[in-house]
């Protein structure tokens, strides 16, 4: 009878060992099952990645059912529940944003920090938000490279610290206030408008007349021959506004490329800041 009972004992202590161990892994399988996005500011967002497109990731919360979209240039990385990171933006760290953000008007002066720039198109085949920081890009390339005796801040600092902010509508913040919060004593806004104008087409061709005899008989053949090709029209103009952090509007400008389209931004900038007060014509 005891060998019985404790017999009895040891299964019910196996059985609930293994129980207890079940709801364990359980509970680690369920907690590593989810994909945890990080924001440029640091925060962990947990949930499941559905999509992800050119400039959008598509996100479902843990323990909600209703899809969110966040923006690919607000994220740092995702590390997805199958252990694989990948990174779209490299995070800037605390102590750069309190550095740049806490700058006196002393410490601002000679930065420069170009904005993301604001993309005006009928053409829905253009990526604008993309585009826009493709300009924001190449215009502080071509400041820095003009204007030598000033100090470009780097792009992904000035975004980093906008997305820190919370700031996504330039438009709605004061320039002065601006330039004190992401640490510039300039501040530069553009605009790209590459606008869709129609197509062109051009080509030429080419008639040759054969004649040969048969049976006695002239025979005449006509042959025909030509090439055509067809191309996109864009009218395209960049416009600068560089304010100072007192709110001034130090200089203003509009050029237009040789020949327009999506990528003709980078002559119009660099005609701008050599006629500006920072450039060799200004």
């Amino acid at each position: 009878m005891r060998k019985f009972i404790a017999l009895s004992l040891s299964l019910m202590a196996t059985f609930l060992c293994t129980i207890l161990t079940f709801d364990v892994v359980a509970q680690e399988t369920s907690a590593e099952s989810f994909d945890v996005v990080v924001m440029l500011d640091g925060e962990e967002r947990k949930g499941k990645v559905k999509g992800i497109t050119d400039d959008l990731i598509k996100f479902v919360y843990a323990g909600e059912d209703l899809q969110y979209e966040f923006k690919k240039s607000d994220i740092n990385k995702i590390t997805f529940s199958s252990g694989r990171t990948q990174t779209f933006n490299e995070a800037v760290s605390d102590n750069e944003m309190a550095t740049t953000a806490a700058l006196s008007a002393a410490e601002r002066k000679g930065i420069v920090a170009v904005l993301p720039f604001t993309v005006v198109t009928n053409d829905p085949g253009i990526m604008t938000e993309e585009l826009g920081l493709l300009v924001q890009t190449e215009c502080a390339s071509i400041i820095s490279e003009e204007a030598r005796m000033l100090t470009v801040q780097s792009t992904r600092t000035t975004n980093a610290n906008l997305a820190k902010l919370g700031i996504t509508d330039l438009n709605t913040v004061d320039p002065s206030e601006l330039a004190a919060m992401i640490g510039a004593e300039f501040v530069v806004f553009g605009t790209f408008d590459v606008m869709h104008d129609g197509t062109h087409s051009y080509g030429s061709d080419v008639t040759t007349e054969k004649t040969k005899r048969d049976d006695g008989k002239k025979k005449q053949t006509t042959v025909s021959s030509g090439s055509s090709s067809t191309s996109i029209d864009y009218d395209s103009k960049v416009h600068l506004e560089i304010y100072n952090d007192q709110g001034q509007a130090v200089f203003t400008d509009a050029k237009e490329p040789f020949s327009g389209g999506p990528d003709s931004y980078g002559g119009p900038i660099k005609r701008i800041i050599r006629h500006s007060p920072w450039g060799s014509k200004g």
